[in-house]
């Protein structure tokens, strides 16, 4: 069989041992990659070899890093995968990273990215009242719909000044901070209509700068989207 003529069921087995060994991962617990390796040439893919689990393994990453997604770091990205492999990871990626309202900022960001990947994105209903929890201090649960519509809007450039992101985050996705112009501490809504992408400096302005007023004026003169003051 042609590289790319894998079936779909040898496709959702290669993923499923991938995300499996993920988990593991994640979870600090001991595995061994050679172990998925052989039981899958002993029972889904009895017609591939170990090189060919490992190129697809390797599919599986590139998949991943190119939409900004934490990768099994054991197997290098390797690109030019075949396409029905995207939705069957993007799939198993849902299944591991939840899309709902978290106060976790890390997790918030694996689902950020999930949520872009997955696009195109229609505008979210969000949340006019966020439910929050309590830790050490009181800390508001995030949408992370919410906060991937409104960076896949700006478009890789602050909402306020207009210059590209500073740079790009670990994953290699332009870093720009999602603010709400009504602080969820002061009642706002964890919604499009009341979140902007800043770059870091324009984030701080907001809430520092002496002419922060002025500021905030200008940034709803800009961004269309965003509810009346």
């Amino acid at each position: 069989m042609a590289r790319n003529d894998w079936t779909p069921a040898e496709i959702d087995a290669t993923v499923a041992a991938y995300f499996e060994m993920y988990r593991m991962h994640e979870r600090d617990e001991p595995f061994v990659k050679a172990d998925f390796i052989r039981s899958l040439l002993a029972t889904a893919l009895q017609n591939r070899t170990k090189g060919a689990v490992e190129m697809r393994f390797g599919n599986i990453s590139a998949v991943l890093q190119e939409r900004h997604l934490p990768w099994l770091k054991g197997y290098v990205p390797y690109p030019n995968y075949p396409a029905a492999l995207v939705p069957a990871v993007l799939r198993a990626a849902e299944g591991l990273i939840p899309l709902s309202p978290t106060s976790d900022p890390v997790e918030l960001d694996k689902s950020t990215k999930l949520a872009k990947a997955l696009g195109p994105l229609e505008k979210p209903k969000g949340r006019e009242t966020p439910e929050s929890t309590s830790v050490t201090s009181k800390v508001f649960k995030r949408d992370p719909l919410v906060r991937a519509y409104v960076l896949e809007e700006a478009g890789g450039k602050c909402e306020l000044c207009d210059h590209p992101a500073p740079f790009e985050d670990k994953d290699g996705a332009p870093f720009l901070e999602v603010h709400h112009v009504k602080t969820l501490a002061e009642g706002g809504a964890d919604t499009a209509e009341n979140s902007v992408a800043l770059c870091p400096n324009c984030h701080r302005s907001l809430h520092l700068a002496k002419d922060r007023e002025q500021r905030l004026v200008r940034l709803h003169a800009k961004v269309s989207r965003l509810e009346n003051r």
